[in-house]
């Protein structure tokens, strides 16, 4: 599967097929949805990873048919590395996680990006990784310190998997690593003594997404410009600020009064979004933003202003 629309990547790879839900951000898997689907179209691949509820059984394992994939794209471009599942999830065999390894060591003109929410697992095995490299004719620690080509990006959605993410990002010594903060479900203060590399935040989108906090994505763009940190602002989501322009442009109607923004009384479409990410009401507090739900297309991605696509300063352009 290479066709996508992610908008931080040129292709994606899935040598792995299956997951299971781990943190805040999975309530709503995209994956699992899309599995489903494909197993639904025929996809066989698929059959032993959906189950007939539709949710991922557990089951994790490599497609022998995937592995090469990347050779066969001779121009370098940014690759997604399993999209559709997680290259350190408990249960892939570690045969098959080197030789995915091996396959990105073999194909060197690609940018490979790696989004793992398990941050414990991936940290512990970079000290096999060395092993993975000097079979290919590296040489070991250094090698991978090197491999400005493959970005490691630790997925969280909130403080408390932020802190835990960067725990164990010190440990990684690697080229490149960074936060994928998506979906963001609360405010964020970055570690400022956790050396990043890129941050990529975005809101969530599909069958039940939640809103995401303007002021929560613009002090991250702020800590991200003191410290020097390339920033990409990948989406709103579903929701968008309900301000009275955008519900004259996307066809909603709210009204501008002395307290604060009045919205219709329909929680499935209008929500009061805390500072904190606590709740959500139904009448203005002190410091909530009034959201709509629009649709990820609607909502867009403009931040302040402008779309915001910074890289890490080795990354392949296409």
């Amino acid at each position: 599967m290479s066709k996508h629309k992610i908008e931080w990547t040129n292709k994606t790879w899935n040598p792995i097929v299956g997951c299971t839900k781990l943190r805040k951000g999975c309530k709503n898997c995209y994956a699992e949805r899309m599995a489903k689907r494909l197993m639904h179209m025929g996809q066989m691949a698929y059959d032993a990873a959906i189950g007939d509820d539709g949710r991922w059984m557990g089951t994790v394992y490599l497609r022998e048919d995937q592995l090469c994939k990347p050779k066969f794209w001779k121009k370098g471009c940014k690759i997604f590395v399993c999209s559709m599942s997680d290259l350190f999830h408990e249960k892939l065999a570690a045969v098959a996680r080197d030789r995915i390894f091996a396959a990105m060591l073999s194909a060197p003109q690609h940018t490979y990006q790696i989004v793992t929410k398990r941050y414990k697992e991936a940290a512990g095995y970079t000290e096999h990784l060395m092993e993975v490299y000097k079979a290919a004719g590296h040489c070991g620690r250094k090698a991978i310190r090197d491999s400005v080509n493959i970005h490691w990006l630790f997925s969280a959605s909130d403080q408390s998997e932020v802190n835990e993410a960067c725990e164990n990002l010190m440990y990684l010594q690697v080229a490149t690593s960074g936060l994928y903060l998506e979906p963001l479900l609360g405010p964020v203060v970055l570690p400022g003594h956790v050396p990043l590399d890129w941050v990529i935040v975005g809101g969530e989108s599909g069958p039940g997404a939640r809103p995401m906090n303007p002021q929560w994505v613009l002090a991250l763009r702020d800590q991200c410009q003191d410290y020097h940190i390339p920033f990409f602002f990948k989406q709103w989501g579903a929701w968008e600020e309900a301000t009275m322009a955008a519900a004259a442009a996307h066809g909603y109607i709210v009204r501008e009064m002395r307290q604060g923004v009045i919205m219709p009384a329909n929680p499935n479409r209008y929500k009061y979004l805390n500072l904190d990410g606590s709740d959500y009401q139904n009448s203005p507090q002190i410091g909530a933003t009034p959201m709509a739900r629009v649709g990820k297309k609607k909502a867009g991605r403009i931040l302040d202003g402008r779309t915001w696509e910074e890289y890490p300063t080795e990354t392949t352009s296409v």
